[in-house]
């Protein structure tokens, strides 16, 4: 009896141990399976993601009013030059400029004054995809966070020749997009536009032999910082089996503020372009 009992706690143990062996063996099983599946997972999102870095020239044509430097309205154009990054996942859109910088040689409409407009861009957006118009149209809405730098400098006022004025604004971005076929070839088009909430203002109007003068920093909200960036753009690949290409594009970029009781600043740019898209 006592053999037989010892016989069957033997014999379950063992059970015991290979059921245990089995159960860990099965475990490991499958977290291998669900590791191949993230990974899976993971290389099916990357694939699904584009990572395009954007090298683009353009002409440009600016208007510049900034009483405080003189009382003329300065039209005139030039040239820029840009470089961008794009990263587009499934639910979201990354656009990040890490540089634009145009020149603009001025010209006043009645004295003849000339003024030469040095302008840097920089800007980082987050639009979240939404299916509000349709599967034609993709629509994005999200937040950007954009700075401009304006210089200008006026070779009629001796010393006092740098007006410049750096500006850093928080507001909403949007993005309207989709595909088209003319021409026998497949575009896509995409209109965006930028509203800034907030800006902070660091305002340097003059310069002269004995320093700097007329500073102010100021945070303004929409109202009293009104701007409007608006621009359009047609993508076409170079051919099908590749996703590299070609972008035109317009950008139509407009700001003005108060700078005191007195004068006002008002700037308009237009910029036109060619850009090369390459994927990352």
């Amino acid at each position: 009896m006592k053999k037989t009992a010892l016989t069957l706690f033997l014999l379950l143990a063992v059970m015991a141990m290979m059921a245990q062996k089995a159960e860990k063996k099965a475990e490991k099983k499958q977290k291998r399976v669900e590791r191949r599946e993230r990974h899976l997972e993971k290389k099916d999102r990357h694939q699904q993601e584009n990572r395009f870095l954007l090298v683009d020239l353009g002409a440009s044509s600016n208007y510049t009013v900034d009483t405080r430097m003189a009382q003329n309205h300065y039209q005139g154009g030039g040239a820029y030059a840009s470089l961008a990054y794009q990263h587009e996942k499934p639910k979201g859109f990354y656009d990040i400029q890490l540089g634009s910088f145009t020149y603009n040689s001025l010209n006043a409409a009645h004295e003849g004054a000339s003024l030469d407009n040095f302008r840097y861009d920089s800007r980082i957006a987050y639009l979240r995809n939404t299916s509000a118009l349709g599967e034609k149209w993709l629509f994005r809405l999200g937040g950007s966070l954009d700075f401009t730098y304006n210089a200008r400098i006026n070779y009629n006022l001796g010393n006092d020749a740098l007006g410049h004025d750096g500006i850093l604004s928080l507001g909403l971005a949007s993005s309207l997009s989709r595909e088209l076929h003319f021409f026998k070839r497949d575009w896509q088009f995409r209109a965006d536009a930028r509203l800034p909430l907030f800006a902070y203002l660091n305002r340097m109007p003059e310069y002269s032999l004995s320093g700097w003068g007329g500073t102010s920093s100021t945070f303004k909200p929409i109202g009293a910082y009104n701007r409007l960036n608006t621009g359009f753009s047609l993508f076409k690949p170079f051919h099908k089996h590749t996703p590299n290409g070609f972008q035109l594009s317009y950008n139509w970029d407009f700001y003005s503020f108060q700078d005191s009781d007195i004068h006002r600043v008002r700037v308009g740019n237009h910029q036109l372009g060619l850009a090369m898209l390459i994927r990352l």
